[in-house]
């Protein structure tokens, strides 16, 4: 049941970046302008955020303007 536990927390808290970064997405003008801005995440240290925190920088900021900064954090302190 651990196991279960930690996976189904992990998956939220996924979720929750990618609604946060999804949300951040939507806030443009809609003018095609390119406002930018620059957000602060906390994510656990797993292999799957980590390969998010070093992906972002190629996919998510070149077409968002938006720069995202990852706080790595273990499991017990996030």
């Amino acid at each position: 049941m651990r196991g279960t536990a930690r996976v189904a927390v992990i998956a939220i808290q996924l979720a929750f970046g990618a609604a946060v970064l999804a949300g951040c997405l939507g806030g443009g003008k809609g003018d095609g302008s390119k406002a930018g801005g620059s957000i602060n995440v906390a994510i656990v240290d797993t292999p799957n955020t980590q390969d998010l925190a070093h992906l972002t920088p190629s996919l998510f900021t070149p077409k968002s303007h938006i720069n995202v900064s990852y706080t790595i954090l273990d499991e017990g302190t996030l």
